[in-house]
């Protein structure tokens, strides 16, 4: 800047932190790191003054570290393909969390149940990849499903889909065990009641949804690309089981299609 050059219309480093609620230790971090540095630093006194674009890309910075994003990784996006290429890139790592997170959750819901180390499980190392758990959730909700009268359920939001994904995953893991054992039972019971909580699992829709895992078909197929080779066998039957053991009266539209 050359001595004598106006600074209106810019904003002193305070002024940017009452505007923005962001701290000036912040604010010096980003200069530092070269994510944000300001427009124009007077060379007498040192004193940041900072454009209106220069607090746009605060708010962008902002936004991405809400995000979870790392400083490096926001000063390279920034510099290169811009903000909205860096969320979409952030999506991808937030959705590989979300698929991580429902593997450990599931992990932990089958060792609370079992106690068992992972060593004694099937397979823990194999995984279910994020497609293969989006194929299998998904088909849950298709015609496949709707055809065999296993129901129909009402994702209402990401936590149900979740929470499916986590049960189906704590049954994969237990795929060697015997379908009558308690766990395997107990398990079944919570995976009745988060279908039945999105209206999907009377005992006769339930039993029925049973015999899609139990049989050959694209239905099995996705759930074992998903969780494994054999997961959907043992959930058919483990479905089989825990239906043998409970009592209810079927409705009467139920009573109907058993007529049929």
């Amino acid at each position: 800047m050359q001595q004598g050059e106006s600074h209106e219309g810019m904003l002193r480093i305070g002024e940017v932190c009452r505007l923005t609620g962001v701290s000036e230790s912040k604010l010096r971090l980003y200069d530092r790191e070269n994510v944000l540095t300001p427009s124009v630093r007077d060379p007498k006194n040192g004193y940041r003054y900072y454009t209106a674009e220069d607090v746009e890309k605060l708010r962008q910075i902002l936004v991405l570290r809400e995000l979870g994003m790392g400083l490096e990784e926001i000063r390279q996006h920034l510099a290169t393909s811009g903000f909205r290429q860096a969320v979409i890139a952030q999506i991808g790592v937030l959705e590989q969390q979300q698929v991580r997170n429902a593997q450990l959750t599931g992990f932990a819901r089958a060792v609370k149940l079992t106690g068992l180390m992972p060593e004694e499980y099937a397979s823990f190392r194999d995984m279910p990849t994020e497609e293969g758990i989006q194929a299998a959730v998904s088909v849950l909700d298709l015609d496949q499903a709707r055809k065999a009268n296993a129901g129909q359920m009402r994702f209402s939001s990401v936590a149900d889909i979740e929470a499916l994904t986590e049960t189906l995953f704590a049954l994969s893991l237990m795929r060697e065990l015997d379908p009558h054992e308690a766990v395997a039972v107990e398990l079944i019971a919570m995976f009745r009641e988060e279908l039945d909580r999105l209206k999907a699992a009377t005992l006769y829709t339930f039993r029925n949804m049973g015999k899609c895992f139990a049989a050959d078909g694209t239905f099995a197929e996705d759930i074992d690309k998903a969780f494994g080779a054999g997961t959907a066998a043992f959930i058919g039957k483990a479905i089989a089981v825990y239906c043998e053991t409970v009592q209810e009266v079927p409705t009467r539209e139920e009573m109907l299609l058993q007529t049929e």
